[in-house]
């Protein structure tokens, strides 16, 4: 019977592992973390996921969430695949940006960000394919690589060149006194040749602002942001930078909102941009209007209704558009009262103006054009449910084929066994 144990206790493990295989990747909440969209896949990228003795703990966590299917929140799993594998080479951080970029649009670029002991002034970027699924260090051919800083963000423009604006760094005041400073550089990146550019920019230096790339006419328009010394940044008066002839304006708009920092940015296909969350300087608290969108025809402002969504992040999540639907993920929630980190993803379905509601269910269309393409599969390119479909499927049969095999070999046992007792032994 010594046969028939081992086979029991070799079903009992092959379930459990089967099991364990079975359950979908559950991120932790996070905040200061990237977001990027290429093909039908977000890609986020490390993050700050917990607080000890006041200072925050980051991650090198690397997955994605798989919009190429329709999904509801309030049936399905979200179908998050987890690559944390290949980005080992990348160092626990908080605080960097991130774009996309190559002729195809098949990269991310990873730039700057808080990573702790492992800073090197001369590695602030990487690099990751979304085909090779490989991330790499960027070699610099040309130029004096820039100050590395946290809390901004980096756009691409129409020719393959990155920009990257303010941010925060901890440098040497003009009294000789380490603090934390903020930037008022403008660096570019030439992503095709490998070749950065530092400008100073004038302007009074800022962190937690966004920057929203204008493909019609090749401008940036940055909104928001805060200096501990200059308090929140002028919303009234947009900075806007020209790519073509590098070149600073200011734009006046119409019925702004209040000032804030550590929101999002979303450019939608009618060249709108859409504000989401925000803090008040003053008492960390979120702005009260969460939700504004700019026309940036008219340059006039757009305002939703007030949030009533507690639970909602107001600050250092990220926003990804989609169509017509914005996945806001992660991000603070009430930093005051140690409900710090959002695990989760809300979705709300963009309309006209400032007209917008939550939703559970994402549709995708047939011609979904937000979507440019889907990238080629490979090992770790799958969908969760045809996954842990298969993986179920597979056990089932080897379940049964196990259990057929148990089955023939107990019989097997059992007639060797009567038939030994039925034999007469020779006197």
């Amino acid at each position: 019977m010594d046969i028939l144990k081992i086979l029991i206790h070799f079903i009992i493990f092959f379930q459990i592992i089967v099991n364990i295989n079975c359950q979908p990747y559950v991120p932790a909440g996070r905040s200061h973390h990237t977001a990027t969209l290429i093909g039908t896949r977000i890609f986020f990228l490390g993050g700050a996921t917990n607080i000890i003795n006041g200072k925050f703990q980051t991650s090198n966590d690397f997955f994605y969430l798989d919009v190429s299917r329709s999904f509801n929140k309030t049936k399905d799993k979200l179908p998050f695949v987890d690559l944390s594998v290949k980005a080992k080479d990348i160092p626990p951080h908080f605080g960097a940006a991130a774009t996309v970029f190559g002729e195809p649009k098949d990269s991310i670029f990873l730039v700057d960000g808080d990573m702790g002991k492992f800073n090197d002034p001369y590695k602030i970027a990487f690099s990751f394919n979304s085909t090779q699924l490989e991330w790499k260090t960027i070699t610099v051919f040309q130029g004096m690589i820039p100050t590395r800083k946290m809390i901004m963000n980096a756009v691409t423009d129409n020719n393959n060149t990155i920009y990257i604006f303010g941010g925060g760094f901890d440098g040497t005041n003009p009294a000789g006194i380490v603090e934390y400073l903020y930037s008022s550089e403008i660096s570019t990146f030439d992503a095709t040749n490998k070749v950065w550019n530092n400008r100073n920019s004038g302007l009074i230096g800022r962190d937690g602002h966004t920057a929203t790339f204008l493909p019609d006419t090749g401008e940036i328009i940055y909104i928001g942001g805060i200096n501990s010394g200059f308090g929140l940044s002028n919303i009234t008066n947009l900075d806007v930078y020209n790519t073509i002839n590098h070149t600073w304006r200011m734009q006046t708009t119409i019925n702004p909102p209040e000032p804030r920092y550590g929101h999002t940015a979303v450019l939608t296909n009618d060249n709108r941009i859409v504000i989401f969350g925000g803090a008040q300087v003053t008492i960390e608290k979120p702005v009260k209007n969460r939700y504004v969108v700019l026309d940036t025809k008219t340059f006039e402002w757009y305002h939703g209704n007030e949030d009533p969504i507690i639970r909602a992040p107001f600050k250092h999540h990220t926003a990804t558009l989609i169509n017509d639907y914005m996945f806001i993920a992660f991000g603070i929630i009430d930093s005051i009262n140690n409900q710090m980190f959002n695990n989760d993803i809300l979705i709300y379905k963009i309309e006209d103006y400032a007209n917008y509601s939550e939703v559970n269910n994402f549709i995708v269309e047939n011609n979904n054009n937000a979507i440019i393409s889907s990238t080629p599969s490979s090992d770790l390119d799958h969908n969760p449910k045809h996954s842990i479909a298969g993986a179920v499927i597979f056990g089932s049969i080897l379940g049964i084929v196990i259990f057929g095999l148990v089955g023939f070999l107990t019989f097997r046992w059992y007639n060797k066994k009567r038939i030994d007792m039925e034999v007469i032994p020779t006197p």
